[in-house]
């Protein structure tokens, strides 16, 4: 599996009255023997050493666990999968891991409930830089990989685009590109 770990981009979703349902980092934590998920958005940037397996809490844990046979056989993925990958699948607020993208927008778009039932909603997506042709198809991409039916791209941040977004569309995202992107990713 192939991660590179990217500043952290801020993802916010708005309804269309322009309430915020979800403000989220766009940090993913990885494990890297199996792809799992084991962590999204602000989890990991306010609990880092949750995913660090090499953290005082985590070497803890295997302690007991290895001693505890009820624990053990309850934490034995935890234990023995010892790597795990945290970063951002967004470069500068532009997708640059594809599949990690959209299995992370899936889970902002059901945590702030914007799919109700079997309906499929229109999007608009605000981001405040300028994307090439490549980038701009990669994005529509990933949000019509989550399920939805019609994708506004706005290359401008939603306060100042806010009033110009019809009203038939139900939820805005606007990506905040967070930091210089050509500094590593480095947690405590």
């Amino acid at each position: 599996m192939r991660f590179t770990s990217y500043r952290p981009s801020v993802i916010k979703i708005y309804d269309r009255v322009g309430n915020i349902l979800l403000e989220e980092f766009s940090l993913v934590a990885i494990n890297s023997k199996n792809s799992l998920m084991v962590g999204l958005g602000n989890e990991v940037k306010e609990n880092p050493e949750l995913f660090n397996m090499d953290s005082p809490e985590m070497l803890k844990m295997k302690d007991v666990a290895l001693n505890d046979p009820k624990l053990y056989k309850k934490y034995w993925k935890q234990i023995n999968d010892t790597v795990i990958l945290v970063g951002s699948p967004l470069r500068n607020g532009v997708i640059a891991e594809f599949e990690i993208s959209s299995r992370m927008f899936r889970y902002f778009f059901a945590k702030a409930k914007i799919f109700k039932l079997l309906f499929k909603p229109r999007i608009a997506v605000c981001i405040a830089v300028e994307m090439t042709d490549v980038e701009r198809r990669a994005l529509i991409e990933v949000m019509q990989s989550t399920g939805t039916r019609d994708i506004l791209i706005l290359e401008k941040p939603y306060n100042a685009v806010a009033h110009e977004i019809p009203s038939k569309y139900s939820a805005v995202i606007e990506i905040i590109p967070e930091g210089d992107t050509n500094e590593p990713l480095v947690y405590q």
